[in-house]
């Protein structure tokens, strides 16, 4: 044991011995740990929860100062349903872990009456009774009847024929889970709390319907939208060949300049094209045409020593809503083969709308509303400031 006057009670448990681990069991639903962060000569320990792995604890002091941080909440097991649970930190190296104080929730009050078992650096075992002075920590969220009434009338309220079969179906089981569970007269929390997340899943997870635009949909100018464009400095350059499931716009002149283009509106977009022995390096760009700004512009080498028909060669999945305009251009530069520089493109799969941004939105919102609702009073200035950022942001 370590003394110092900020930690609980005057000491908190410490050791620099690779293995060494602080135990504690106890009958509740969840417990947060309470540490003693240093700027120096301090680690990372490893968390089990009933023998099963639940992440790591850095108990170095982020700052770049000396200094200490005394009685810090700094892990929280979350809800782990009634009963009796056990929690080990294990120290990861020869750097030091340190332990102030552990406090016990059984769901509705704080349990006391626990012992913490210590394996010193010494690796000999001791025990410390819980102390019931703890400051308040953080309890897990309350989840309302209403929040999860809102939510399913949200999910409800999307046009499920603009997505995929699949999404459709994830967002309705969910809806149908969460209508049975609002059924009961008086739904568990862990239930509540389990249809909250299935419906975000399903909201933020839809899928948009696709719309495949082959090079047969050539629109005749330049920023339509029905079909891709294609630009050559000297006629027939580009040349429409290939089978059915095959087709592509094949630039066999090599011609630097010369491009293919499609403006589409939607939120992401997949780019397929030819690969083979006579192609070389093409550039491709994805401009936002309502913002005019090039969102990317980067080389592509589309050589291949055996022919691929419809290889991916762009995606992108994270666009806002809007319209762009995607090109491919010729280099003229080859790549395996000296004496070829083709460039082969033949369809792009357009996905319209279903982002979640809604769905989203809430459940970011929901998440600001819970850590502007936490009392930071007991939580050292560096946590503070990190909880203020991150409700800023």
């Amino acid at each position: 044991m370590s003394s110092a006057g900020g930690s609980h009670g005057g000491d908190y448990a410490k050791s620099s011995a690779q293995g060494a681990w602080v135990e504690l069991t106890f009958t509740g639903t969840q417990a947060v740990l309470y540490a003693h962060l240093e700027y120096t000569g301090y680690g990372v320990g490893t968390v089990t929860i009933d023998g099963r792995e639940a992440g790591s604890i850095n108990f170095q002091r982020g700052e770049n100062k000396v200094g200490t941080l005394d009685f810090l909440p700094i892990f929280e097991t979350g809800d782990l349903g009634l009963g009796r649970h056990t929690i080990r930190i294990t120290a990861g190296s020869a750097n030091a872990i340190a332990v102030d104080a552990f406090k016990v929730f059984d769901g509705t009050a704080e349990v006391v009456s626990n012992e913490i078992t210590i394996v010193t650096e010494a690796l000999q075992e001791a025990e410390a009774a819980c102390s019931p002075q703890l400051q308040s920590a953080p309890m897990k969220e309350i989840i309302f009847a209403a929040d999860v009434e809102e939510l399913v009338a949200q999910a409800e309220g999307y046009e499920l024929e603009r997505y995929t079969a699949s999404g459709a179906l994830r967002l309705n089981q969910a809806i149908r889970y969460a209508r049975r569970v609002l059924g009961r007269a008086n739904p568990t929390q862990d239930a509540l709390r389990e249809s909250r997340e299935l419906l975000w899943q399903g909201l933020s997870g839809l899928e948009a319907v696709t719309v495949d635009i082959p090079y047969t949909s050539a629109s005749d100018t330049e920023g339509g939208t029905r079909g891709f464009y294609r630009y050559e400095q000297t006629a027939g350059t580009w040349v429409e060949s290939g089978a059915s499931g095959r087709e592509l716009f094949a630039n066999r002149s090599r011609t630097p300049g010369d491009y293919v283009s499609l403006c589409f509106e939607g939120t992401g977009i997949r780019l397929y094209g030819k690969m083979d022995a006579n192609h070389g390096w093409a550039r491709v760009i994805l401009r936002d045409v309502q913002q005019n700004t090039v969102l990317y512009d980067e080389r592509k080498d589309m050589y291949s020593a055996s022919e691929k028909f419809d290889e991916l060669l762009y995606e992108n999945m994270e666009l806002e809503e809007g319209l762009y305009q995607i090109k491919v251009m010729v280099t003229g530069e080859p790549s395996g083969n000296l004496n070829n520089a083709c460039v082969g493109v033949s369809r792009a799969v357009i996905y319209k709308g279903g982002r979640g941004g809604t769905a989203d939105g809430t459940a970011l919102e929901q998440k600001i509303a819970e850590m502007e609702a936490v009392d930071t009073s007991a939580y050292g200035a560096q946590t503070r400031q990190a909880v203020a950022d991150a409700v800023a942001d």
